[in-house]
């Protein structure tokens, strides 16, 4: 079987286009099918998108039933896109942009360094202990921490060690306020599951990040990260808005899709959108479009603190 790309797409379709555009470049495209689940009551404008964008590729939507919450909607299209594989998927959200070289690295890790322990691959980039220098773009970090953007998930690791966990008393530990709309976890569950690891900060701590994270740490297995950035985060995700959905909501307002993919391409290039991460704007790093290797390179090297992270990518713009 092929290796799918198995892409998240819930209710921002002006970032799902974007999404898609990049993916449309990404080299091999047309070696990886594209699975697309989304629930019933998710936007309507995603399947006219992808039908629109992804002409000519080998790709599929699946409509699941409404009122899925993110966690499920999630877990089980992480499942699904490993059953249709053969060695690992590919998990893109739709407020991601990718480089054109993203899944010729991802073939190259199956082909070169796949092995039982190897959870995951990661091209969030991470921030070395030194300035970013010629040669970074061949570089992968060992890691035991799982960096949650455009991931390839392998498929034997997974089913070995992770997929008992994506189960029904996982997914209804997902709690949405009814008057609100506020989503949040009653976390018994997760605590029960994997004693003494109440700190295991990633992602959404309670959520698949972080569900994938206390598997990675419970049974020391590897992730692989990215020096250079081969991703991006490009819409408006949970905390990493300060006043989430509002600013969304203000931003595009009631505008057609075609002038919302303008405007989100506008602060992508000027960098205002970094502006709009507030406290997470470390996260937000600029996207190269493509990059030159012929081989890829592992290293295990000493990561620096959030807190770094964060004053050092404050200065470099």
């Amino acid at each position: 079987m092929p290796n799918v790309v198995t892409l998240w797409a819930h209710y921002r379709p002006e970032c799902f286009y974007l999404c898609l555009e990049s993916l449309r470049r990404c080299r091999g495209i047309e070696k990886h099918p594209i699975y697309i689940p989304v629930n019933g009551d998710s936007d309507r404008e995603i399947p006219e998108i992808a039908h629109k964008l992804l002409k000519g590729l080998d790709y599929e939507i699946v409509i699941r039933p409404p009122g899925w919450f993110c966690e499920r909607a999630n877990g089980e299209a992480l499942k699904e896109g490993l059953r249709r594989s053969d060695d690992y998927t590919v998990i893109l959200s739709e407020d991601e942009e990718v480089s054109a070289d993203t899944l010729e690295l991802f073939d190259y890790v199956n082909t070169h360094f796949k092995n039982e322990k190897l959870m995951s691959v990661s091209t969030s980039g991470i921030l070395l202990p030194r300035p970013y220098k010629p040669g970074d773009e061949q570089l992968l970090v060992i890691s035991g921490r799982l960096q949650n953007r455009t991931i390839a998930v392998f498929k034997e690791p997974f089913e070995k060690y992770a997929e008992k966990y994506f189960c029904e008393e996982f997914y209804q530990s997902e709690i949405v306020e009814p008057h609100t709309g506020k989503r949040f976890a009653e976390v018994s569950w997760m605590l029960r599951m994997f004693p003494g690891m109440e700190k295991t900060l990633i992602g959404s701590i309670w959520g698949v990040d972080g569900l994938l994270q206390r598997v990675i740490t419970k049974h020391e297995l590897q992730t692989l990260t990215t020096v250079i950035p081969r991703s991006h985060e490009i819409g408006f995700c949970g905390v990493h808005v300060n006043t989430d959905p509002y600013v969304r909501a203000n931003l595009l307002g009631d505008l057609p899709l075609e002038e919302r993919v303008d405007k989100m391409r506008e602060i992508i290039k000027t960098g205002e959108i970094k502006q709009m991460f507030g406290f997470w704007s470390y996260h937000y790093l600029p996207l190269e479009p493509d990059h030159k290797w012929d081989t890829l390179v592992k290293m295990d090297v000493v990561i620096v603190s959030e807190e770094v992270m964060r004053s050092a990518n404050a200065s470099a713009y």
